[in-house]
């Protein structure tokens, strides 16, 4: 209930003047009903005010107690809470409405100076500094939503469409009036000019915020640090940017943070970055992307879940019309320590870039790679990631790190590594290595036509060499590294399709009501999407910065858009939600078939025995894997301890982890083999 607001009395006005308070007009002040004339000292006046009740106490840092009130200030056309404290306004509070329990102290000016709309709408022109991929941000954007802005430029009508829809949004969040949300806590913070500040906001210390919104809640409150300097910008819940921060025309993701003179311009920082003292530009930073060190440029990039060495940076700079090229980093990869790599190029998922690479890479067909540099060349080992235990311990480390705590998500995340997307890769990766052995054992004729497209990119190198090499897109490989690496790929897709058949068994436990605790082998099968039986497929997929889709859902939901079927960004963004929430269905269509094409069988001969096959498979390639990865792992401690003998074993957790959890894939395998035996009634699938 809104409490009654009444005029200033005389008795009011007179000890208003008495205390050193003016006004252009006392009759343009209206005050609640409990007001206390007691709490405003030395304020001038001037426009429409809005004055609340000024009765509790602020607990500042330090144990330190401010009665609430208004001291020493200028305010201009304001809407003051109640229990505010503010004072020592060098300048002067503009067009401003300032929620219940604020505290203001110490700023140079804190302006609304026009109509805008905080930072949305704002073009950001991410991946092509010449602006031929035009982004626009909005609060509560999505990765998803500026990835199909940022990767589908030439779709001029989808285009087109999201520019409505964000411009829509943009009106929707334009006023002439900003706006402190309650509990907020600005203090020192410099000069504040058209920035909407959500509740239990707190800037301390900043130098210029211009042009934003800073979209704090009770559950996930933003802070922002000393000397920020943000300028057409939005920050997402639980962000927080600090420590001499320079962005311009950035947004920033959920739970991320900026810090130690990171500067940044025409970028997207997604949910859980993490970026200090380097530099990005034109950079689309999806998900758990994190930059630590100096001298380390994120430039024209597409990233996700990506790690930057010290000194890393790429270049887009080899152009005649301008700083146009552009790469994509996929998921998961790490570049070491001076890294380069020369756009455009793409890295495939979970690979590890180390040296200088100047032929313009394609690795996107071999995933979990090494690329390394030797004698100025570039080497690609397929599958080396893999059994490395840094990759275990990234994937394990995302989920427990992510620090998001609203309740409705921005960026929709499948934090599974191994997922459609990467077992296609991986399956390319494969037929591309059977392709290159074929090759150097029976010679390339150019007018195959079944060869082509394929091997019409690959050449072999050195048939008389001891070290048998393959040349592929300008890198080269060497066939014992092909050899080794396919042997992992397909230790890779068993152990995904044993998680996928586990993930089917926990959402029957979870969702199911088994009569006499058994289920129909055909319900078991089967996948279905909003009570929607779905067809068995094997679309391509794509990881869209965190969301693994078919690609045909993507191509469906891009056609409602050009359609104009999707009328708000609300609409859009409750689409990712459903594409979300219906991954696990999907997949299941995606991996039942393939369980049935890598055994040479038909859809309908696959039986509950064949599950009891594939996770045998599952628990053999499990071990294989892990216990690689856990000898990787030992050999980095017992490097550790040769440098200080004195500290004997020194225990790690994640190592432990490792060590448990290896021990428990014999059991987890028997579970959910005598889960299938015990509940699941044999019958044909039609």
């Amino acid at each position: 209930m809104i409490p009654p607001y009444r005029k200033l009395n005389p008795s009011e006005i007179e000890q208003l003047n008495f205390q050193a308070c003016t006004a252009d007009d006392w009759d343009k002040i209206l005050v609640h009903e409990d007001f206390s004339a007691e709490a405003i000292r030395s304020v001038h006046f001037s426009g429409d005010i809005k004055l609340g009740k000024f009765e509790a106490c602020h607990n500042l840092p330090g144990n330190v107690k401010k009665k609430s009130g208004i001291r020493r200030a200028h305010l201009h056309n304001c809407e003051v809470g109640n229990n505010v404290l503010i004072e020592n306004i060098g300048e002067y509070i503009a067009n401003y409405i300032i929620e219940d329990d604020c505290c203001i102290e110490q700023l140079t000016f804190m302006i609304c100076d026009a109509e805008n709309s905080f930072g949305n709408g704002v073009e950001i022109e991410v991946l092509d500094e010449t602006g031929g991929r035009m982004s626009r941000m909005y609060n509560g954007i999505s990765a998803h939503t500026a990835y199909l802005m940022a990767m589908y430029p030439g779709r001029s009508d989808l285009q087109a469409q999201l520019k409505k829809l964000v411009e829509q949004k943009a009106l929707q969040e334009r006023s002439a009036m900003g706006r402190v949300g309650r509990s907020s806590y600005l203090i020192n913070a410099g000069m504040i000019l058209n920035v909407n500040m959500g509740p239990f906001t707190k800037v301390r210390g900043s130098s210029f915020l211009y042009n934003g919104s800073i979209n704090s809640t009770e559950e996930a409150p933003i802070q922002v640090g000393a000397e920020v300097n943000a300028q057409s910008f939005i920050l997402s819940p639980g962000s927080e940017i600090k420590d001499g921060v320079h962005l311009v025309r950035c947004f920033v993701g959920e739970a991320s943070i900026l810090g130690h003179g990171f500067t940044g311009h025409d970028s997207f920082f997604f949910a859980n970055c993490r970026m200090e003292n380097g530099e990005a530009c034109a950079s689309f930073a999806g998900p758990f992307s994190t930059s630590m060190h100096k001298s380390t440029l994120m430039i024209g990039g597409l990233f996700s879940f990506c790690n930057f060495g010290s000194g890393s940076n790429q270049s887009n700079h080899l152009y005649k019309l301008g700083p146009m090229h552009s790469g994509v980093l996929e998921r998961g990869t790490k570049t070491g320590s001076d890294s380069y790599i020369l756009w455009p190029a793409k890295i495939g998922s979970f690979s590890l870039v180390k040296g200088r690479h100047i032929n313009n890479p394609d690795t996107t067909a071999f995933p979990f790679s090494y690329l390394i540099e030797n004698r100025g060349m570039s080497y690609l080992v397929p599958a080396a990631s893999l059994p490395s235990i840094g990759l275990m311990r990234d994937v394990n480390k995302w989920p427990d790190r992510d620090a998001r705590k609203s309740s409705k998500k921005q960026d929709k995340i499948i934090f599974h590594f191994l997922n459609p997307n990467t077992i296609e890769e991986i399956r390319k990766a494969i037929k591309i290595g059977n392709d290159l052995r074929l090759h150097a054992s029976l010679g390339y004729n150019p007018e195959d036509a079944a060869m082509q497209g394929v091997v019409s990119e690959l050449r072999h190198a050195a048939p008389d060499d001891p070290i048998l090499e393959y040349r592929y897109r300008g890198m080269r490989i060497r066939r014992s590294s092909l050899e080794k690496g396919s042997a992992l790929y397909k230790v890779a897709i068993q152990i995904y399709l044993g998680d996928v058949v586990f993930r089917q068994i926990e959402a029957f436990r979870q969702t199911k009501d088994m009569e006499d605790n058994k289920i129909i082998w055909k319900d078991f099968s089967k996948t279905r999407v909003f009570d929607k039986e779905i067809p068995y497929n094997q679309e391509k997929w794509v990881d869209i910065s965190g969301l693994v889709v078919p690609e045909a859902a993507i191509e469906y939901l891009i056609g409602c858009i050009e359609r104009g079927k999707i009328t708000c960004v609300d609409q859009l963004e409750d689409r990712w939600e459903e594409l979300y929430q219906t991954y696990q269905e999907r997949e299941w269509a995606y991996a039942f078939p393939l369980i049935a094409e890598l055994r040479n069988i038909a859809l309908r001969d696959i039986k509950p025995a064949t599950l009891l096959t594939v996770l045998d498979e599952w628990q053999e390639a499990s071990l294989t894997l892990y216990n690689q990865a856990l000898l990787d792992a030992e050999l980095e401690l017992s490097m550790k301890r040769s440098f200080a003998p004195e500290e004997g074993e020194v225990p790690n957790s994640f190592v432990e982890k490792l060590r448990k959890f290896i021990g428990e894939i014999p059991v987890k395998a028997d579970m959910a083999k005598q889960f299938i035996q015990e509940n699941i009634v044999q019958n044909n699938l039609h």
